[in-house]
Formats: C-alpha cells, structure tokens, sequence
C-alpha cells in the first residue's frame, strides 16, 4: 500500500491526505491502525540553536568571552543566527542564565 510507504519513508499525515484526496484524520487514523509500531514525528516548530550551540553559547558565558545578553546577542548575529535581542535574552534563560531586570 502506498500509504505505508509513505509513512514509513517520514512524510506527515498532512502531506499525504492530499495526495490520496483524504482528510488528515482519516489518514492519521489509517496510520495508528496499519502501523501501530510507527515512531510519531516531533510537533513543533525545529528550534534554531542545535545542542551544539547552546554548549558554545553556555561556554562562552562561562568563560567570560560574552558577559551580557547584548554582548551575546552581537556576538551572534555575525555568525548567522536570525535572533532578534528578546530571543537571545529567552534562550540564555532557558540554558539556566538568570536575567537582571
């Protein structure tokens, strides 16, 4: 069957309704039913920073290279990253950083 197929090769149950002329939820529920054993794909939009970057990021921090969030938020923008200076402050609070108001 070409669904399984398709599922099997990652493509979401978004991508193959359209194809067969199916609603989404009839096809995920195919998809629990014929391949009950099926890894699920992560939800979500794919974050920016890999957890190779939030190391560097963390050890630039600790090593005394970037003090601030502002001086990290410059550092970054050279290297490529689409941050804005709000999701740079985020990201350093999700790596444990404490924010000073």
């Amino acid at each position: 069957m070409v669904r399984r197929t398709l599922f099997r090769q990652g493509v979401s149950a978004k991508n193959v309704a359209p194809r067969h002329n199916i609603g989404v939820v009839t096809i995920s529920k195919y998809r629990t039913q014929l391949l009950p054993d099926l890894k699920r794909q992560p939800c979500g939009r794919a974050g920016i920073l890999s957890d190779t970057d939030k190391c560097a990021i963390k050890r630039s921090i600790t090593s005394g290279g970037c003090k601030t969030g502002k001086e990290m938020f410059k550092f970054l923008r050279p290297e490529g990253y689409p941050f804005s200076y709000s999701n740079v402050l985020e990201n350093l609070q999700k790596l444990g950083f404490s924010l000073k108001e």
